[in-house]
Order: C-alpha cells, then sequence, then structure tokens
C-alpha cells in the first residue's frame, strides 16, 4: 500500500524563535546607538549626521530582513502546496486500492 508515498514527514521548521531572537539583537543594537548618539557630547549637525547614517544603515537591514523573510515565506508556500498535492495523491491512492479491494469481494 505503500507504492507512491515513503512514508516520511517533512519536518517544519523549527528556527522561527531563532530568527525572532536575530531580528531583536539587530533592532536593539540600532535603536541602542541611535539612542547613544542622542546624549553624546556632540554637535547637533553632527548628531543629526549621525543620525541620517543609522536611519540608512537601520533602513538597509531592515530591508534585507524584509526580502529574506519573504523568500522563506514563499518557500513555505511552496512547500505546503507540494505536501497538499501529495496528501491528494495519497488519498487517491488510498481510495483507488479500496474501491478496488470491495470491487473483488
Amino acid at each position: 500500500m505503500r507504492d507512491e508515498w515513503d512514508g516520511e514527514w517533512e519536518e517544519p521548521m523549527t528556527n522561527g524563535s531563532s530568527q525572532s531572537f536575530l531580528i531583536g539583537m539587530v533592532l536593539g543594537a540600532a535603536l541602542g546607538a541611535a539612542i547613544g548618539m542622542l546624549y553624546a557630547p556632540q554637535t547637533g549637525e553632527a548628531t543629526r549626521r549621525d543620525l541620517r547614517r543609522s536611519a540608512k544603515t537601520l533602513s538597509k537591514r531592515a530591508r534585507r530582513l524584509y526580502e529574506d523573510a519573504s523568500e522563506k515565506v514563499e518557500d513555505l508556500a511552496e512547500r505546503g502546496a507540494d505536501m497538499m498535492d501529495r496528501a491528494k495523491n495519497l488519498a487517491d491512492h488510498v481510495t483507488n486500492r479500496v474501491t478496488e479491494a470491495v470491487s473483488r469481494s
């Protein structure tokens, strides 16, 4: 009865908490740097320049994180669709085998 199904299920991704932690670390570091600059003893112009640089850096990091997350979501959607196809094929196979067994009886 295992003609088409190899008997193994793919494990879901389990590193979601580590990704969340990494995102929190990056955002926390950027926010800490920005706050530190606000309290640093320098001119307003230098502080604003540093804040602009930090904002650009944070924007680039956020964009990269968004792109990575988007790719992962697309990958998970594809894997989900593949699993649905496999489940449908398995259900069709089982239905056919049961129908054959009943018709032979």
